[in-house]
């Protein structure tokens, strides 16, 4: 990663150069590179961190320091540089005292890139930092980090695991001491209290400096992560009351990236036979999770109209009416045919991707409506016997949801007609439960489904294992 800094040579001052960590905001960044430079130090600026670089922010910074050095003809590096970080970093500042500078100013640009699926930042990355934190105690040293990184979660110096414990067990409240639940935060849901939502909102600038730093093409599984740790979140704190112009840019923008880069590729996939993982192979997928966690059946379950932020959400309220009785083994992304409709989803899993090759058959199914639509019903798929449920479609169609908000209660209401029909299934049958397809809502509360935006096309597929683990 080129820096893009320089540096300014000029006497040192007499006085001690300042050692800090210094948060930036966007409008404070170039006064603050310009006093740096006028001081005398060497600017060592990172402008782009992107998720490539997740467990190597400190080889990163290290060539960027490596490459200012060069660029200010220092000399190269001494014999025993390369022993560690700290051996490196010493050889580094003697280096730079050749090219008279009064220090290194090091300046990142956001970190949000970097965060797991958890949203914490990797164990080493974190040890990275906390190394150049502590190096102002012996150098020279201002490190610079983007504002919007403060409330990053992080990893604190590893501990040994009698102490962890030890703590842990005292932090355990008494028996008879009730303890409040925590709150289940989930990235791709909203929660009811004020400080949940706070905490959403709070973290909007890293899903945004994400997004707007995925440029060109990427591989199937860091888009992937990137909808589902960032987007959806994003996607969600919008829902949520977020109306500031970056957020909502970033947003439209992945938006409309999306539906052309898909709507352009999907015609390709029965060419090439490179594609994500679609809805119509959940039956192999099923059958595949089955074999590994020891299931006898499998039994398939499709929730017309189950994107894949709400798929989370209904699999969170299924989870707490079936504890005991199942476990959640595997959760997965699903990618939805063009036209994005139930006809051609079911078209689909009955022949197979050799249906790609035609074009999707006319067909209007009659929507399913009122209590009929709380029904799972058991419809032959070509060979395969699958189950229905409408319920979720049938309140969108009928126009009792109008923000994402008010889904919550249906999908409560979802969870506990599956809960219902999963109990009486015989041990180590594996369930699947599924979406064909999303929808999208508009700020009036208009539905939208059959289109190629990325609410209409990624569905989630969860599966789920009646009786003990095997």
């Amino acid at each position: 990663m080129a820096p893009t800094a320089h540096a300014a040579r000029m006497p040192r001052e007499e006085t001690r150069a300042p050692r800090s960590v210094r948060w930036l905001a966007e409008d404070e960044r170039a006064a603050f590179l310009a006093e740096a430079k006028r001081r005398g130090f060497l600017l060592i600026e990172v402008p782009r961190i992107p998720a490539a670089v997740r467990a190597r922010l400190g080889d990163t910074i290290d060539a960027a320091i490596e490459g200012q050095l060069v660029a200010h003809g220092a000399p190269p590096p001494g014999i025993d540089a390369s022993a560690d970080a700290a051996s490196s970093l010493d050889d580094q500042f003697q280096r730079a005292d050749t090219v008279k500078v009064r220090g290194l100013c090091i300046v990142l640009a956001s970190l949000g890139a970097l965060v797991d699926e958890d949203g914490c930042l990797d164990p080493r990355d974190s040890r990275t930092l906390r190394f150049f934190s502590r190096a102002l105690r012996d150098h020279p040293l201002i490190v610079a980090l983007d504002a919007r990184d403060q409330e990053l979660p992080g990893f604190e110096d590893p501990a040994p695991l009698s102490r962890l414990l030890h703590a842990a067990a005292e932090s355990v409240a008494p028996p008879h001491t009730p303890v409040p639940p925590a709150p289940l935060m989930h990235n791709t849901s909203i929660a009811n209290d004020a400080q949940a939502r706070g905490s959403l909102l709070h973290a909007w600038p890293i899903w945004v400096q994400a997004l707007r730093d995925a440029k060109g093409p990427q591989s199937l599984t860091s888009f992937e992560r990137l909808f589902v740790h960032h987007f959806v979140p994003l996607d969600a704190a919008i829902a949520s009351g977020l109306d500031d112009p970056r957020a909502i840019a970033a947003h439209a923008e992945f938006r409309r990236s999306f539906e052309h880069a898909y709507g352009e590729s999907f015609g390709t996939f029965v060419h090439t036979g490179k594609r994500p993982r679609m809805v119509f192979d959940v039956p192999d997928l099923a059958t595949k999770v089955a074999r590994l966690h020891g299931a006898r059946t499998v039994h398939l379950v499709l929730v017309d109209s189950l994107r894949w932020d709400t798929g989370e959400r209904l699999k969170e309220h299924l989870l707490a009416k079936i504890a005991g009785s199942a476990t959640l083994v595997e959760t997965q992304l699903l990618w939805s045919a063009l036209p994005t409709t139930t006809p051609r989803q079911l078209e689909l899993l009955a022949r197979g991707p050799e249906a790609l090759r035609e074009p999707p058959a006319p067909q209007e199914e009659e929507p399913v409506r009122g209590r009929t639509s709380e029904i799972i019903r058991r419809v032959k798929i070509g060979a395969r016997d699958l189950y229905r449920l409408d319920y979720l479609d049938a309140r969108l169609r009928e126009r009792e949801v109008t923000t994402t908000n008010e889904l919550e209660g249906h999908l409560d209401a979802c969870a506990t007609i599956l809960a219902r029909h999963m109990q009486p299934l015989p041990a180590r049958t594996l369930v699947y439960i599924f979406g064909d397809h999303g929808f999208s809502l508009d700020r009036e509360g208009k539905v939208t489904q059959g289109g190629a935006n990325v609410e209409q096309v990624l569905v989630g597929g969860h599966a789920f294992l009646i009786g003990a683990l095997h």
